[in-house]
């Protein structure tokens, strides 16, 4: 008795579930280099700088990268004193999100020599700073972090 060959092929919809895959991969390929040339953009979407006239002295303020809250609140549980935390995180906060006064770095304006790190010397300036000023400057920051999250909508994320 002859032995028969039989042949096999996809049947068509296995062929379309193919067709749908290869067209899904050139899109993601697209969105990944799309992605890529916009990671720039993606780093500062959210991100918001003003200006507050206090007093005759202009603050540069900004909204504070995820690095940087890290960083102030890995300083601020460091502490073990409750009280000692809750009254830093002010101008803690502020010694990050104030740029500049009048234009000057705020670190600059530090005028105790002994202390060599950036970070130390823009938190002295805000602990020499009036309570006053330094509520007032947080309310400004804090308006300007709400503001920024209603641009980019993360009210909406909330629901």
């Amino acid at each position: 008795m002859p032995r028969r060959t039989a042949t096999i092929s996809p049947s068509d919809v296995e062929l379309e579930k193919e067709e749908v895959t290869s067209e899904h991969e050139a899109e993601d390929k697209a969105n990944d280099v799309l992605a890529l040339s916009d990671l720039k953009s993606l780093i500062y979407l959210g991100r918001l700088e003003k200006t507050v006239k206090i007093g005759g002295f202009s603050f540069n303020i900004t909204t504070l990268t995820t690095s940087q809250q890290k960083d102030v609140m890995s300083s601020i549980m460091s502490d073990g004193n409750a009280t000692e935390r809750m009254l830093d995180i002010k101008p803690l906060t502020m010694s990050y999100a104030v740029l500049s006064v009048n234009g000057v770095g705020l670190e600059t304006l530090c005028t105790d020599e002994s202390i060599t790190s950036v970070e130390d010397r823009r938190l002295d300036v805000m602990m020499s700073l009036q309570s006053v000023l330094l509520e007032k400057l947080y309310r400004e920051y804090d308006k300007l972090v709400t503001r920024s999250g209603k641009d980019i909508g993360i009210e909406d994320l909330k629901e």
